[in-house]
């Protein structure tokens, strides 16, 4: 008669599961311990889906390019803009920030894109005394400008044209650059908003150092830059243009994050990470996916600085691109 045989431990650790399985089903499961050396627990299936982790941080240095309207009619939205000033100041002055200003006119040769000077300086920085005076100053452009507004001109001009001429010093290499137009009438650049958005993604290797926001109404040729750029759109007769929404975005905090891989349509959860507060956010209401530049856009909500943003989505397969 045999005697009874004691397995190891380890072994009956090893079997005990197949065992479980086995006794809940026809199937007779051989288990042959010698095959079996490794002690620690079957590694997890994969998950089906993906996880794209991403920190929200600000750029160190940034350079704000106020583009403003001195064409008749834009003598209130100047002085709105200067009452407003302190709520785009009050994140950006957390950041070495350069704040220069130009108008729309390009008829005018000491205009045409080239930086209002204030007491001879092309632009407002951390040692500017008193810079919510000196703002406003800066915007009081008048109403005597050319009545063919040419925002998207002005802007290639500031940035480009006269980079290394009358505003050289203005743009750091390093720096972020973020453009605003102030404007309540259509524009009539010559340069298509294809062509400027070409140009300014061309002004830094990252694409998230360059935003072109504007203030203006929806068809005035500006708000088209902004989605091939990235930025915020604010309705110029909304009586609170939510300057410091728009602080938020000039100090490099983004409202757009790309995905690492491409993503099953409908799949992608977005969560957003701040301190111990888990925000959820609805596609389509709060937020949106853009599959040329594959990101999610948040419609209005910047996340804080040192928020996490967490994209949770099923990565397309190469068989669901046959």
């Amino acid at each position: 008669m045999l005697g009874h045989l004691r397995p190891s431990e380890p072994f009956m650790r090893t079997l005990l599961p197949w065992l479980s399985l086995a006794a809940g089903c026809a199937q007779i499961i051989v288990w042959d311990p010698h095959e079996y050396q490794d002690e620690s627990p079957p590694r997890p299936l994969p998950s089906p889906y993906h996880v794209d982790r991403i920190v929200q941080v600000m750029q160190p240095e940034v350079d704000i390019l106020w583009v403003v309207d001195d064409s008749a009619s834009a003598l209130d939205e100047q002085a709105r803009l200067a009452e407003q000033f302190p709520d785009f100041l009050r994140t950006v002055d957390e950041v070495d920030h350069r704040i220069g200003v130009v108008t729309t006119d390009m008829e005018d040769p000491a205009r045409q894109g080239r930086l209002v000077e204030l007491d001879g300086r092309l632009y407002l920085d951390r040692g500017t005394d008193d810079v919510k005076a000196a703002f406003a100053d800066l915007v009081a452009v008048g109403t005597d400008g050319s009545e063919g507004v040419r925002g998207r001109d002005a802007t290639y001009a500031a940035l480009v044209t006269e980079a290394q001429g009358a505003n050289a010093g203005f743009l750091r290499e390093a720096s972020g650059v973020h453009v605003i137009v102030v404007s309540d009438g259509h524009d009539a650049s010559e340069l298509t908003p294809e062509a400027l958005a070409e140009q300014l993604a061309g002004l830094r290797k990252d694409p998230e150092a360059v935003t072109y926001s504007a203030i203006t109404s929806a068809d005035a040729g500006h708000p088209e830059v902004t989605g091939l750029v990235g930025g915020l759109v604010r309705d110029v007769d909304d009586p609170d243009w939510q300057l410091d929404h728009l602080g938020l975005q000039a100090t490099g905090l983004s409202r757009e994050f790309f995905l690492t891989v491409l993503p099953v349509s409908g799949t992608i959860d977005v969560t957003v990470v701040e301190g111990d507060i888990h925000y959820a956010f609805a596609d389509g209401e709060d937020w949106t996916y853009d599959p040329v530049r594959n990101s999610i856009v948040f419609q209005e909500y910047v996340p804080a600085p040192a928020a996490e943003i967490v994209l949770v989505y099923e990565p397309r397969s190469s068989e669901d691109d046959r």
